[in-house]
């Protein structure tokens, strides 16, 4: 056998595990000393974060020395040991160290063995002299111990003690480990344990849910040890934060009023400790919107007897009018998905609404009293709408129709020959379903009243069904109706409109008086007179009224007179102040006249209306009415009596002469006019005087010769028969 493969294997082997030997050794003392250095820096870290609370950026610079001296050591005596190639001549070298005797031996027959020797230089003999010495002791004795063996056991002891102290920390306090880990390790802002706990109501997985704009009001209740003061760290979204002291209520209650919130958050409690306060994990408070209604549209169909289109109202107007019995349909938008609607009022549910792809809500109902209506919303939180979006809904009876009867010219007497002029006029808001004229004849004697009641009526003329409005005059004779002397006719005009009789007797809303379809004008009562009557009283107010012309007349007079001695007095040298102050005055008593005036014309123009209604207005009647009376006075109110009052104002700030003049040729022309006038009036009233002696002279004659035919046949039968008569016998 070759004695260099017999010393590679004798001597190699026990070489090589030396050198394995060496390799582990080394990774124990590195992985121990590095084991020792992480627990120390992780020991350091959670004691000054312990017990300072430090924030993300110191213990962010922390974990960075923490893992940058951990990472030293791993380098220093891990990996770069490890990196070293330890070859069999070291291991030799090593061993030469330990076995001084050996004189190099070993390390030259392993540099032999390891490559072949130089034949020119080495010889063969000595090599195998040298390797089979080197063999030699290395048989005659074991390797020697190259190894401090205490200083490997402290490194193994401080590897195992660093491992049980974490292992240990690990059991005894996992929530601390756990806290470290991601305060620390993950840099989350998780809070220490703490012997304090600070529970909060209506919490539920870390976050606060609030409606947005609602004032904040956040109750927490400490457990286990109670600290001495709480406050809250609030985090706005512009990461501005504030600090906010809560108050204390009882014993273990702290309460935190923060005020409308605005927008999200994040909140945490700060814990009174001696040095630096204790925190608690962020809270997100979260701003809910509350739902509400952001756009709705009404729709109102009225009843069907109405017979009309279905009115939309602009969007979002709140203010709604609706006939009563019509059906209402709202369309709203909510600001957010909804869980349930319902229409409410005075506290009642009217109706549910139907919900649509979350936000879309459709209502629709009958309201039976007018009133406020909103909708009661909920959303999947539970929120519900605390300011909702009011519904006015004016309920409108459907009022009856609108008639008003007007006779023209005609007063309270009328002859039997009278064709009266009669004014209808009937409105409904929807249609008219009928008019007629209302006419009932009392015969005299008989008790009649003003209140109009059921007798004979007649279709109005040009009237057809579904009118919204008729307006008519028409000719109507006294004649048609067989009125006689003293009997009372009364008129009236009834309109119907299309309201079913079941909506009619609902109430007024405020009032208790009751709807009708049917309404009737207020009567006129005309009493049957003789031509003579009538004119008898017409004479008696035309009397009347022409003495109250002289009146105005007397009162021109005294005008003009007092404007006469006005001018003389400024001619005379009177203040312009004073003259203007006393001329102010007899300027408006001057336009006094015109409101007179208008009234004495007025009542003639009713005199003479009455005369043409009742057939009495020939040629001279209205010749002398119209054209002597009548016609003067317009021309007095309307052109004369201004101008005068116009002259006045023109001379009234400055006097002269000549306008004094026109002032006073305009009053004497006005005195002229009226005195015109009154002659009109005296004549027109002889002229009535003569015709109703007349009349009354004709009628005494009828009368004379009624009682003499009498009288004749009385003589005529107590001549040929006394027991017989020629007139009937009395029953």
């Amino acid at each position: 056998m070759d004695v260099t493969a017999a010393f590679q294997r004798d001597a190699f082997a026990p070489l090589d595990r030396l050198g394995r030997r060496l390799r582990g050794r080394l990774l124990l003392a590195g992985v121990a000393r590095c084991a020792a250095v992480l627990v120390g820096m992780v020991a350091l870290h959670l004691a000054l974060d312990l017990m300072l609370v430090l924030g993300t950026g110191p213990r962010a610079a922390l974990l960075v020395m923490v893992v940058a001296t951990v990472g030293y050591h791993l380098w220093q005596f891990i990996v770069r040991p490890l990196s070293i190639r330890i070859t069999t001549e070291d291991i030799a070298a090593l061993v030469e160290r330990a076995r001084p005797d050996l004189r190099d031996q070993l390390l030259t027959a392993v540099s032999f063995t390891q490559s072949p020797p130089d034949s020119k230089r080495d010889s063969p003999a000595m090599v195998r002299a040298v390797i089979e010495g080197a063999a030699r002791a290395v048989a005659a004795s074991p390797m020697p111990e190259l190894f401090n063996a205490s200083r490997h056991r402290r490194f193994a002891l401080v590897g195992v003690g660093a491992i049980a102290i974490a292992l240990a920390a690990c059991t005894l306090s996992p929530d601390y480990i756990a806290a470290f880990i991601a305060r620390d390790l993950l840099l989350q802002d998780t809070a220490w344990p703490s012997r304090t706990r600070i529970v909060v109501e209506g919490l539920t997985q870390n976050r606060i849910r609030w409606p947005l704009g609602d004032d904040f009001t956040l109750v927490a209740t400490a457990e286990g040890e109670i600290p001495t003061t709480l406050r809250a760290e609030i985090e706005l979204p512009d990461g501005k934060t504030l600090l906010r002291d809560m108050a204390q209520r009882g014993r273990d209650q702290f309460l935190l009023e923060y005020g409308p919130l605005t927008a999200s958050m994040k909140l945490r409690f700060l814990v009174a400790k001696f040095g630096v306060d204790e925190h608690t994990n962020w809270y997100d408070v979260l701003a809910l919107e509350r739902p509400g209604i952001a756009e709705l549209t009404v729709t109102v169909s009225p009843p069907a007897y109405a017979e009309a289109a279905p009115t939309k109202f602009p969007v979002n107007q709140t203010a709604i009018d609706a006939l009563r019995g019509s059906t209402i349909r709202i369309d709203a938008v909510s600001n957010k998905a909804v869980t349930a609607a319902s229409l409410q009022h005075a506290g009642t549910r009217v109706a549910e609404a139907t919900i649509e792809s979350g936000k879309s809500l459709h209502c629709e109902f009958a309201p039976q009293t007018g009133g406020s209506y909103s909708f009661d919303l909920k959303d999947e939180g539970g929120l519900s709408d605390l300011h909702p979006v009011t519904l006015a809904i004016r309920l409108q009876n459907d009022p009856p129709p609108k008639v008003r009867l007007s006779l023209p010219g005609a007063g309270e007497m009328v002859t039997p020959m009278a064709v009266l002029d009669v004014a209808v006029e009937c409105e409904d808001n929807l249609a008219l379903r009928s008019a007629e004229l209302l006419f009932q004849v009392s015969v005299a004697g008989d008790a009649a009243t003003t209140q109009p009641t059921a007798g004979q009526s007649e279709k109005l003329p040009r009237f057809e069904p579904k009118m919204t409005r008729y307006a008519e005059t028409f000719a109507w004779p006294m004649s048609a109706l067989g009125a006689k002397i003293g009997d009372q006719v009364r008129l009236g005009v009834r309109a119907t409109d299309y309201q079913p009789a079941g909506v009619s007797t609902r109430p007024v809303e405020g009032s208790s008086a009751t709807l009708t379809n049917t309404a009737e004008s207020a009567a006129y009562l005309l009493r049957v007179v003789t031509p003579e009557e009538f004119l008898a009283e017409l004479s008696r107010r035309e009397s009347e009224w022409r003495r109250e012309f002289e009146q105005l007349l007397k009162s021109q007079e005294q005008l003009k007179k007092r404007v006469e001695d006005l001018h003389d007095r400024a001619a005379g040298g009177m203040a312009a102040a004073d003259f203007a102050s006393a001329y102010a005055r007899e300027q408006s008593a001057q336009r006094a006249q015109i409101g007179r005036l208008k009234t004495v014309r007025r009542q003639f123009e009713q005199i003479f209306a009455e005369l043409k209604v009742n057939q009495l207005a020939d040629g001279p009647v209205r010749k002398r009415l119209e054209g002597g009376v009548i016609d003067p006075l317009t021309t007095l109110v309307n052109l004369d009596v201004p101008a005068a009052a116009d002259a006045m104002e023109r001379l009234r700030p400055a006097f002269d002469r000549a306008g004094a003049e026109d002032v006073e040729q305009h009053m004497g022309r006005l005195i002229q006019q009226m005195n015109a006038v009154l002659a009109n009036m005296l004549k027109w009233e002889g002229y009535n005087e003569a015709v109703g002696m007349l009349r009354d002279v004709i009628r005494l004659q009828t009368d004379v010769n009624r009682q003499t035919q009498t009288r004749l046949e009385e003589q005529a039968d107590d001549l040929f028969s006394p027991g017989a008569t020629s007139r009937p016998e009395k029953r």
